[in-house]
């Protein structure tokens, strides 16, 4: 694994346990690699934009921490999206990775 753990469970009546660990770690290494992880990122930036604009959101800003006289600073990270609909402003954070989102980065407000 390339950082972090994995925990794998299996039935006491599976013969060949090791080898299909073995296959499931490589599989995750190789979908955890820095190529494959951006190239997912920038689908999943894609995919965002292809739905907010369905729904006719509109983009008020990309990659950035500020937004209307605000600037977000607690974490030092830039917004991946702001779409603005009926006067309503809503920040989108795009993730790709194999963890969940650090909970204190989640729930800071500026």
């Amino acid at each position: 694994m390339i950082d972090g753990q994995i925990k794998l469970l299996w039935n006491r009546s599976f013969r060949y346990y090791k080898r299909e660990a073995k296959r499931v770690v490589a599989l995750v290494e190789e979908y955890g690699s820095p190529n494959i992880g951006g190239a997912i990122g920038w689908h999943g930036e894609q995919m965002i934009l292809a739905g907010f604009a369905r729904r006719e959101f509109v983009m008020r800003g990309h990659n950035t921490h500020r937004y209307g006289g605000k600037e977000w600073t607690k974490t030092n990270h830039n917004l991946d999206f702001i779409f603005e609909r009926d006067q309503i402003v809503y920040s989108v954070q795009v993730k790709n990775t194999l963890s969940y989102m650090d909970q204190g980065e989640f729930l800071s407000e500026d």
